[in-house]
């Protein structure tokens, strides 16, 4: 039976489909099933219609399930039947509309039911089209990236969109194996549809690989990379790159690496000797690469401890290593031994966790200020011959509540360092990327709550006025990457308006980053303090899934906590000795040297309690030079010409960061000024002057002879060569300087 129901702002006009005979749709050598929404096997309640009003879809025809259609997630569903000839993770592109935040989802099943993979929340519910027309997604409302789900037997399947919210607009579908691939990049309406079986398959498609990975040697538990790529004829048409490994006498799929870099990390003497090629396919033809081998030396070096963090309230110490640790050894509490003047504390027990270099230490109770002294012996690395570190030692100090802001003008504190949580429903994460101080807050995926689900941090201003606030966060995807920022209860009372008080930018990054970065309004993120005195900071949920790991906030606008390294400058918290006063002393700002000349550098270390180690020199962020010893001056040799931005950075013995004001200093090349051209330009009006060396500002001279002895300066910008003169008055000899 047959009957089309074809929705119209005119009216129900056309009788559809209920139940379409057709063979299924096939997935091709490439990857890859594409269809259009209209497209089903069957609509089970007919709720579903066919809309040919609203613009803009593939062949002018989308499905939709009207606004007060009702319907249900069991029987309100488009099924579509699909033989796959590929096992693993498949992701789904899904090209949606929707007129609002209440229209712009639809649940995805797999075999009549939610993918395993996304069984719980609203993982399987596929959104982010809320005020678009029609626009390509492939995005889980709960979890955070593609929206993927797992083929564990070749065969026929059935996958279905499911009614969710009413209102939603769908157009077209595309599956595919490649995580690289993106729909956008095959102009509006993505690829064409791919055949059903029994459809016969005309393709002139050609591919060739234009770049061979090479024989790769790499360090075990490092990383190596190897990369290929492959051209395609016509440059429309779907390609598919696939990196393989070599079993015995074959060639297997190495699942997720479907783009032009092939990347291990880390590589471990598994690989040793293991060949990979590249292998191109798309429809009617495919390509492979010349084989590479990769090459694994084993690891020697014991891991090194690189900091270590107390929290003297919590009792736990954090202690980050160099490389991954083998479970075994860094969970044993009697491998550490921790001491001070003060007195030692006992280690009650060891967890390694999620990034499996950071170690957690439940310790006895500890001396808030005292500076700790952590003992390491019989900690392995995860090398096929592990390596073993003995006598190794980090320090750090105990840390207790949050101090008042500074004179500096700072407050600095952990995420995971406050007052209340409300309900809960924030939990602490210890596998989320490098957090500064080893763990980070998040409220997960589905765990629901709302505003009023915060954490709340009591703070003391000293100062008043404008202040920025920075964070450290991480989220996955433009879903997770966002909270609200509360200030005694309330918004901010200069971000009350739309989502001026929500923290943002941060979708898309695995790992954290220091932002100042308002979802709505100019950077960076300000508050206004009225009077000094104690506040409510809250970190309030607006977008689960969102990870915070630190806060600074200062009424400095030129400070940047990433001048202190990734994880920002120190707590400003009770035990932590107050940092030196740092002056860079040499150069000075705005100084000026030739190139080649040796630069010298000095610093200032005011009085402090803390035990300075090292002084390193930074020209933009690179180090350029560092010194181990008093008075910690260094050298910068072979300086290349151009304005430099130089800063230096202090660290004490528990690797905590003092860092200078920066200066910039201006180094010019010592070859000459050459006019290489000159030459009227289309319209005869202009000269057009050319000129190689030196460095900037240039000046533009003139005067009545070549071997005049006074050059006059000419009003015009000179900013790089080449420079457009109008000829009408310019009568004299010219020329360019620079300093």
């Amino acid at each position: 039976m047959q009957r089309l129901i074809i929705w119209s702002a005119l009216g129900l006009f056309l009788v559809q489909t209920h139940a379409q005979e057709q063979s299924p749709l096939v997935q091709g050598e490439d990857g890859f099933v594409i269809w259009e929404a209209e497209d089903f096997d069957r609509n089970p309640d007919e709720l579903w219609i066919v809309d040919v009003d609203r613009e803009g879809a593939s062949g002018e025809t989308s499905m939709l399930i009207p606004n007060g259609a009702g319907g249900n997630e069991n029987n309100t569903q488009l099924q579509y039947d699909i033989i796959f000839n590929k096992t693993g993770t498949h992701i789904i592109w899904y090209r949606a509309g929707a007129d609002s935040g209440k229209d712009d989802s639809f649940w995805l099943h797999l075999d009549g039911e939610r993918p395993p993979n996304r069984a719980t929340g609203n993982q399987a519910s596929m959104t982010g089209f809320s005020g678009a027309v029609f626009e390509w997604n492939s995005m889980a409302q709960d979890g955070g990236g593609q929206m993927t789900f797992d083929i564990d037997e070749p065969g026929l399947h059935t996958i279905a969109v499911a009614r969710r919210e009413d209102g939603a607009y769908i157009d077209k579908f595309i599956i595919t194996t490649d995580s690289s691939f993106n729909p956008d990049n095959f102009g509006e309406f993505g690829p064409p549809s791919t055949p059903r079986e029994g459809e016969e398959v005309e393709s002139n498609n050609q591919v060739e690989i234009t770049l061979n990975p090479l024989d790769t040697e790499g360090v075990e538990n490092t990383s190596v990379t190897l990369i290929g790529d492959a051209m395609i004829t016509p440059e429309d048409a779907l390609m598919v790159l696939q990196w393989q490994r070599k079993v015995g006498d074959e060639f297997i799929d190495l699942s997720g690496q479907t783009g032009t870099t092939f990347t291990i990390s880390p590589v471990t003497l598994d690989w040793d000797k293991v060949v990979v090629r590249l292998n191109v396919t798309t429809i009617g033809a495919s390509a492979v690469s010349q084989e590479a081998i990769i090459s694994v030396i084993p690891e020697t070096d014991p891991p090194k401890a690189l900091r270590a963090q107390g929290n003297a309230i919590q009792q736990r110490v954090f202690v980050t290593f160099s490389e991954p640790l083998s479970v075994d050894s860094a969970e044993m509490a009697e491998n550490y031994k921790i001491t001070s003047t003060e007195g030692g504390t006992e280690v009650v027990s060891a967890l390694l966790l999620g990034n499996s270099r950071t170690v957690l230490l439940e310790t006895s109770e500890m001396v808030v200020g005292a500076k700790y002294t952590v003992s390491l012996n019989n900690i392995a690395d995860t090398a096929a011959t592990p390596n073993i570190l003995n006598g190794g030692q980090v320090k750090f100090y105990s840390l207790g509540y949050i101090l008042p802001q500074t004179e500096e003008g700072l407050i600095v504190f952990e995420a995971e360092s406050y007052d209340v949580n409300t309900d809960d429903l924030w939990v602490e994460n210890f596998s989320r990327g490098t957090p500064s101080g080893g763990v980070s807050m998040v409220l997960p995926n589905g765990a629901g709550g709302n505003e009023g689900s915060q954490l709340l941090y009591d703070v003391e201003f000293i100062y008043t006025d404008t202040h920025i606030v920075w964070y450290r966060a991480s989220g996955d995807s433009g879903n997770d990457d966002s909270s609200w920022f509360l200030l005694d209860g309330a918004r901010p009372a200069n971000r009350v308006d739309g989502n001026q008080a929500s923290m943002s930018g941060f979708s898309g990054k695995s790992d954290f980053v220091w932002l100042s970065d308002p979802q709505d309004g100019p950077s960076p993120y300000t508050i206004e303090i009225d009077e000094p005195g104690l506040y409510t900071i809250a970190l309030a949920r607006r977008e689960d899934g969102s990870f915070f790991d630190k806060f600074v906030i200062t009424d400095n606008f030129d400070f940047n906590p990433n001048d202190f390294g990734p994880m920002g400058p120190p707590e400003t918290r009770e035990g932590s000795p107050a940092l030196p006063e740092v002056t860079l002393i040499t150069p000075v700002d705005g100084e000026e040297f030739e190139s080649g000349e040796v630069i010298s550098f000095e610093v200032e270390i005011g009085e402090s309690d803390r035990e300075i180690m090292r002084v390193q020199y930074f020209a933009g962020e690179e180090l350029v030079a560092e010194s181990t010893k008093k008075p910690f001056s260094s050298e910068w040799i072979a300086v290349e010409g151009g304005e430099h931005e130089l800063r230096a950075a202090v660290i004490d013995d528990v690797n905590d960061l003092a860092v200078t004001e920066h200066v910039f200093i201006n180094v010019f090349n010592d070859e000459p000024i050459q006019i290489t051209g000159l030459d009227l330009d289309g319209t005869g009006t202009n000269l057009i002057m050319e000129w190689q060396g030196g460095i900037g500002p240039y000046t533009l001279q003139k005067a009545a002879s070549l071997n005049a002895s006074v050059w006059e300066d000419v009003d015009i910008d000179v900013v790089e060569s080449p420079l457009t003169l109008p000829i009408e008055g310019a009568i004299g000899f010219f020329r360019i300087v620079a300093p």
